[in-house]
């Protein structure tokens, strides 16, 4: 009986649980070892028959287990550890109840007066208390048992947890070493573009420079050549109006040239129409070649003093540029 009991829906004693059957252990084994039966009853309980006393026996094991099982079960339902419920009270005349595999829980037992409890607690009290000892030890050994499970769960659990964490472990690692070698590449390029940058920007920095300082050298040969421009137009301006001035006193001179021809001619005329009235025609042309001789002879100082007019203007027109 005590090896049939179905432990397949139990799952173990809670800790409040472990705690109180222990305490409830020690408190009974003191009242075991300090109290002594009366004669009588245990004289009459050794006359009973043999298997009344395993009778009890297995239906207090029975009992145990059953409210154990039902314990484990409220507690796999309800989701959260239960306290210990109050021992039930035994009676020889309560129904037997026997655990199936698929009850839920055990069977409400049928209470009683409490005379007929209080006689019947009377009637097997020395067989509960020979029987707390072994229900002890079968407690114990099921504490222990459950115990060994719930280690080796946890085992089970950790070594599987470990596992777990050593390949996360792995894998953040592999991650983080992608990372850092793509950080390294992104680095190295970022290096690279930054070099290329640096390059470029110092050779448009020189290019920059020399295009500065043509465009100074152009500014200063424009400046000069604008100045020179000026002073070009500026001689141009002079040279023209001295050109100007000089034309009107060449005209001038012509003019003046031609009006002393005519003067002369008038007056030649004038003598040769006298000296033909005074003098035959020989002393005439004589005269009038005399005339010419005089003309011509004018005419050439004129021409010179002309001409050293001009040199003079051509002189100022040479010095002017240089001032």
């Amino acid at each position: 009986m005590r090896g049939g009991v179905n432990m397949s829906g139990w799952a173990g004693f809670s800790d409040e649980e472990l705690r109180r059957m222990q305490r409830k252990g020690a408190e009974q084994r003191p009242a075991e070892s300090g109290s002594c039966p009366a004669p009588g009853p245990r004289k009459a309980a050794s006359s009973a028959p043999r298997s009344r006393q395993q009778l009890q026996r297995e239906r207090a094991l029975q009992q145990a287990a059953q409210r154990s099982r039902a314990a484990g079960e409220e507690a796999l339902q309800a989701g959260q550890q239960l306290s210990e419920p109050p021992p039930e009270r035994t009676s020889p005349g309560a129904p037997e109840q026997t655990a199936g595999p698929g009850a839920p829980s055990p069977r409400p037992e049928v209470k009683q007066s409490p005379a007929a409890e209080s006689e019947e607690s009377r009637e097997e009290a020395p067989e509960v208390k020979e029987l707390d000892r072994q229900e002890a030890e079968e407690v114990l050994r099921t504490r222990l048992q459950v115990l060994q499970q719930q280690q080796s769960l946890m085992e089970e659990q950790n070594r599987v947890k470990k596992d777990l964490l050593t390949r996360t472990l792995q894998l953040k690692s592999q991650q983080t070493q992608a990372e850092a070698a793509m950080l390294k590449t992104v680095r190295a390029e970022l290096q690279q573009l930054e070099t290329m940058a640096t390059n470029d920007i110092s050779i448009l920095r020189g290019r920059i420079e020399e295009a500065d300082w043509e465009y100074s050298k152009a500014r200063k040969r424009y400046e000069r050549a604008e100045a020179e421009f000026v002073s070009s137009k500026l001689d141009l301006h002079r040279k023209a109006e001295l050109k100007e001035h000089l034309a009107e006193h060449l005209y001038a001179i012509i003019q003046q040239k031609e009006l002393r021809k005519a003067r002369k001619l008038e007056e030649l005329m004038l003598r040769l129409a006298l000296r033909e009235e005074e003098r035959e025609a020989g002393p005439a042309v004589e005269t009038q070649l005399e005339a010419e001789n005089v003309e011509t002879v004018k005419e050439a100082d004129f021409e010179k003093e002309a001409g050293t007019e001009e040199g003079a203007g051509s002189k100022k027109e040479a010095e002017s540029p240089e001032l």
